[in-house]
């Protein structure tokens, strides 16, 4: 609803409220000096002429103006753009490919590993060493290193003495019929490396001929089994018999060192067989 401004109303109405007002308040003066000054007179006040009373005033309502409807615009339609179809492209048809079905490599058969049945056993025991040559100034401190394809024993070493007593027992595995015993002296150093004295070797193909003869005879203890000349398979310093004994093969022998001016070790080779060795020692 809209509201507009008119002066004359305001007008009235601002007199209306002034003439309302001084009216109540002469009534109100009068009623307090009737209070305050109990059997004087009254005065009397002088007459207010009446209020005229105005009419209501009614103001017309004016109505709504009516905004003229106007016509919806209506938006050209735009046609959509038809795009070209492009023709679908023609791959050339590519070849098939067929992967050769690769056979499985066959693996060579190895050789099985053949586990070298064991013989025997041997025990070395190495006496003493004769004349054996200086490497030092004024002393040596000689050992012995028993080899046997890949085992490998020793004696103790004793200072200062070019006839040295061992009395040492080595024990070797007998497994290979093929392999001989290298015996080989060194000389022990303290700030450098060992050096070597001199080697001598044991051929054990005498050895490998008693034990299969005593396979097959029933030997008596005592008996010489072999005589073993010294030749250039050994270095023996001279003739040395093989004996057996309580089933043991024995053999006491010098050894001559090679490739050395002198020098002499003693020792006793024992052959234990099979039969008798399984439970008594090590396989190395």
């Amino acid at each position: 609803m809209a509201y507009y401004y008119n002066p004359s109303f305001f007008f009235l109405l601002f007199v209306t409220l002034f003439l309302t007002s001084d009216y109540v308040i002469q009534s109100d003066a009068r009623h307090l000096l009737e209070i305050t000054l109990p059997g004087l007179p009254k005065p009397e006040l002088p007459h207010l002429p009446e209020i005229p009373t105005f009419p209501k005033l009614e103001f017309p309502e004016i109505p709504k103006p009516e905004l003229p409807s106007l016509p919806k615009p209506e938006l050209p339609k735009i046609p959509k753009p038809e795009l070209p179809t492009l023709p679908k492209p023609k791959f050339p048809a590519l070849p098939k490919l067929e992967i050769p079905v690769i056979p499985k490599p066959e693996l060579p058969t190895l050789p099985k590993l053949e586990i070298p049945q064991m013989l025997g056993l041997v025990k070395i025991r190495v006496h003493k060493g004769i004349n054996l040559p200086l490497k030092d100034t004024f002393h040596s401190d000689p050992y012995v290193v028993v080899t046997m394809g890949d085992q490998k024993v020793k004696t103790s070493c004793k200072k200062n003495n070019c006839n040295p007593v061992w009395d040492d027992e080595l024990t070797l595995a007998l497994k290979y019929p093929n392999v001989q015993i290298v015996l080989t002296v060194y000389d022990k150093d303290t700030f450098s490396k060992d050096d070597k004295i001199g080697e001598a070797k044991i051929d054990i193909k005498p050895y490998l001929k008693a034990l299969e003869m005593s396979y097959h005879q029933d030997l008596p203890n005592g008996v010489k089994v072999d005589k073993v000349q010294p030749n250039r398979n050994n270095c023996l310093a001279k003739e040395s018999c093989i004996i057996w004994e309580n089933g043991k093969l024995i053999q006491d022998m010098t050894l001559m060192l090679q490739n050395v001016e002198c020098g002499e070790v003693k020792l006793q080779i024992e052959v234990i067989p099979k039969m008798l060795s399984e439970d008594a020692f090590y396989i190395a």
